[in-house]
């Protein structure tokens, strides 16, 4: 009876005490400012240039309860039909305008991209991406998500600027 009631007090104990850092807010997204993450996403080439592509992407920088992601990134995009890659790097920020665990979110980014065209050699300039995504699975120590938006590159010489449909999936820590 005495190892009954030791348990039961125990348990009564964790209870209350798991119910009070619930209600401080302590046990809510995010626990640590620093968010990294990764994703992977395939665009569409709007221009009909054959540069449809394949994307790995990677993020680092600063999170709160209103920003999911602020910082900067790199990612790596490999053409579909043919064997141009392109490199972005760039400023990213991903919110959803309000504070708390909100479904939908914006994404943008901004900065430059490293092309390598095969048929006609180096083809840097800025980059950009605006998307729209929501948020899969929220739990205390990540984020997984789904976006689909608009990608513009610029391209020179004989390519025109890229527009494409892009469209991946994500997750932050």
């Amino acid at each position: 009876m005495n190892k009954f009631l030791t348990g039961a007090l125990t348990a009564m104990a964790l209870a209350f005490s798991g119910s009070a850092v619930a209600e401080t807010g302590d046990d809510s997204w995010p626990l640590t400012r620093f968010a990294w993450g990764a994703g992977v996403s395939s665009s569409i080439d709007m221009t009909g240039q054959d540069l449809s592509t394949f994307n790995i992407a990677a993020q680092f920088g600063y999170k709160n309860r209103v920003i999911q992601m602020l910082g900067a990134g790199a990612g790596i995009d490999m053409a579909v039909g043919n064997s141009s890659s392109m490199y972005p790097v760039y400023a990213i920020i991903r919110t959803s305008f309000v504070p708390g665990d909100m479904r939908c979110f914006f994404e943008g980014r901004a900065g430059y991209s490293f092309n390598r065209m095969s048929a006609a050699g180096t083809h840097d300039g800025i980059y950009g991406s605006a998307s729209f995504g929501v948020n899969l699975a929220m739990g205390k120590n990540f984020r997984s998500h789904i976006v689909i938006g608009y990608t513009y590159r610029q391209l020179r010489d004989c390519y025109h600027d890229m527009s494409a449909v892009t469209a991946g999936i994500g997750i932050n820590f």
